[in-house]
């Protein structure tokens, strides 16, 4: 079978294919564009005819820049197929040219105008909207105000008065453990033992037992107690201790002197009394004389001083009692 040689309308690529391709649309090999291979108008064992001869009225006129042979020829063939006008060489490649840069155009004082207007008009809006919300707000504080003609601003307190019991509750700590009761409860029962012993009339030998281990309980159950919410329970029973282990030296120190024991005083000082009132006892140094050889104590009954030092450390119990810490 014959083969026919054929352009490419699209980038002029030369392609070679069979005859009976004719009318069919085929594929550039080289674009992967899309055309028609054309139809033969003529066998291709035809031979050309002789161009019709040309009368003077239709002669065309030459043109000077066209040679003789292409002024005679009118259509081109090639093998036997009769080639479109304009497929007689391929068509010009396109290349992507660059576009030409933009210029930029320099600003006029007309458009700069334009600029510096449409920036002070938005400042302006901008400035509106902030002012309307703050009236907005404000009529919205008059509005939830109460009527009887208080201010916006005790309004807000009043609200935040209500919050208040809520924070409150949340900050609120977690109840007591078994153990931090237990402990607190064993404390006091040891103080409660000391100061009923005081009052059923006890030995010395007692009274010092007693209080040894109302200290050895204290500084042992302490250590469950370490939360802030025990804090002043611990520094009241530390304070009843206290006055219980000033007792137990004031009687040590008594049946140390013979003296004391002939005349039943002890020697108290200034300290000691102002110690008492701390506590909450009401005692006055004056009440009591002076020591003799030295005037910076006071001759004290002994019944008197144990009873001061008993009675400051129950005040002291007291408290622990009224503590209603949970």
């Amino acid at each position: 079978m014959a083969e026919i040689k054929v352009f490419c309308l699209h980038c002029g690529q030369h392609i070679q294919c069979d005859d009976s391709y004719r009318g069919v649309q085929i594929t550039c090999p080289s674009c992967n564009h899309s055309f028609v291979v054309p139809q033969a108008t003529r066998p291709a064992s035809q031979p050309l005819p002789p161009p019709p001869p040309v009368t003077s009225a239709t002669e065309p006129k030459a043109n000077p820049g066209q040679s003789q042979e292409s002024q005679a020829a009118p259509k081109k063939w090639e093998g036997g197929v009769e080639v479109p006008e304009g497929w007689g060489k391929p068509p010009p490649k396109r290349f992507n040219e660059p576009k030409p840069a933009a210029v930029p155009t320099k600003s006029t004082g007309k458009q700069k105008n334009i600029w510096v207007g449409a920036s002070v008009a938005g400042l302006c809006i901008f400035a509106a909207l902030i002012f309307l919300g703050q009236k907005s707000h404000q009529n919205q504080e008059s509005t939830d105000a109460p009527d009887n003609g208080s201010s916006p601003r005790s309004s807000a307190t009043s609200r935040a008065s209500e919050i208040k019991p809520i924070e409150s509750v949340r900050t609120k700590p977690s109840p007591m453990t078994s153990d931090e009761k237990m402990a607190r409860e064993n404390i006091l029962r040891a103080l409660l033992d000391v100061a009923s012993a005081t009052q059923l009339g006890v030995t010395r030998a007692n009274y010092s037992a007693l209080a040894t281990k109302a200290l050895s309980t204290l500084n042992f159950e302490k250590i469950k107690l370490s939360s802030s919410r025990h804090a002043n329970y611990l520094d009241n029973a530390d304070r009843a201790i206290h006055f219980y282990a000033e007792a137990n030296d004031e009687w040590s120190d008594y049946f140390k002197y013979d003296w004391m024991q002939e005349e039943k005083v002890t020697i108290m000082s200034q300290y000691r009394f102002d110690d008492l009132r701390s506590a909450g006892v009401n005692v006055d140094s004056s009440n009591y004389p002076r020591d003799a050889t030295n005037q910076k104590f006071f001759r004290v009954p002994f019944d008197d001083c144990l009873s001061l030092y008993w009675k400051a450390a129950d005040k002291f119990i007291d408290n622990m009692k009224s503590d209603t810490t949970q």
